[in-house]
C-alpha cells in the first residue's frame, strides 16, 4: 500500500485497499444541508442535500490499532451500523450495503495517536 499518511484527525473519503495493519483512504471533503447545497451549486452540480467533493485522487495509509472497532451497514435492516472488530472488516456478509474496499467505499476513519482507532461505513442514497 502506498501513499502519504493521514494525521490524526476524522476523515471522510473511499476505503481503496485495507490488510492485516494498513487501511488506504482517497480522502475526500463530505458536506450535509445548506453547506453541501451551496458548494454543490458552485460546482455546477444539483443539490441533493449532501455533497462530495473529491479534487485530489491521492491515496493517503494510517495503520490499524490491533483494538480497534469498524462499523458496517447492514442493508436487511435499518441501516444502523454494526459494530465489528477491525480484523472483521469488511463484512462478509450478503448484506452489506457497500462493496468494499473499492472506489465507491465510503467511510469515515478516527485516526488517534497515529492508528486508526475506528472505521464508520458512510450510507449514500
Amino acid at each position: 500500500m502506498g501513499g502519504v499518511e493521514v494525521p490524526d484527525g476524522i476523515w471522510f473519503g473511499f476505503i481503496k485497499a485495507i490488510d492485516t495493519s494498513t487501511v488506504t483512504i482517497d480522502v475526500a471533503c463530505f458536506w450535509t444541508g445548506e453547506a453541501a447545497n451551496s458548494r454543490a451549486i458552485a460546482d455546477g452540480e444539483e443539490p441533493l442535500d449532501f455533497y462530495i467533493r473529491n479534487n485530489n485522487l491521492s491515496t493517503r495509509s494510517a495503520p490499524l490499532n490491533d483494538t480497534g472497532t469498524a462499523y458496517w451497514l447492514d442493508g436487511a435492516g435499518d441501516l444502523t451500523p454494526i459494530a465489528i472488530p477491525m480484523a472483521d472488516w469488511p463484512s462478509t456478509s450478503s448484506t452489506a450495503i457497500q462493496d468494499c474496499p473499492s472506489d465507491h467505499c465510503a467511510a469515515w476513519i478516527y485516526v488517534n495517536g497515529g492508528t486508526v482507532t475506528e472505521l464508520v461505513e458512510q450510507y449514500l442514497p
